[in-house]
């Protein structure tokens, strides 16, 4: 058995969020999806979360969608290049925040010890 991949995540919108992450088999994009991983996260709450194995540690995309004053706030974000800034940005951090912007929604990745 292989050891899972593991990122936290943290939700600052006052919304209760549904996320979706496409992990992608191997390195290269292009590659089929190995599988996705779906939670909830309530406003303000974080949590860490595993998803794919050893072999498949890379994320492809991210959706997340909340219900807000009758209506749908989502944001989807797929990768298509290798070392493009959302590769990059899903893969080279283990911290995920997403934050409110202007009615929306946008994610801020950083470094994060595990256990905090």
């Amino acid at each position: 058995m292989t050891t899972p991949a593991f990122k936290y995540f943290f939700n600052n919108t006052g919304w209760n969020l549904s996320v979706a992450l496409v992990v992608r088999e191997g390195g290269d994009p292009r590659h089929q999806v190995a599988g996705e991983k779906t939670f909830s996260l309530d406003p303000k709450s974080g949590a860490w979360q595993s998803y794919g194995n050893g072999q498949t540690p890379f994320l492809n995309g991210i959706r997340v969608s909340a219900f807000k004053n009758g209506g749908l706030v989502s944001l989807q974000e797929f990768v298509i290049v290798r070392g493009s800034e959302i590769d990059n940005q899903l893969n080279m951090y283990n911290a995920v925040t997403f934050e409110p912007a202007n009615g929306q929604m946008t994610i801020v990745t950083s470094q994060r010890n595990e256990g905090t």
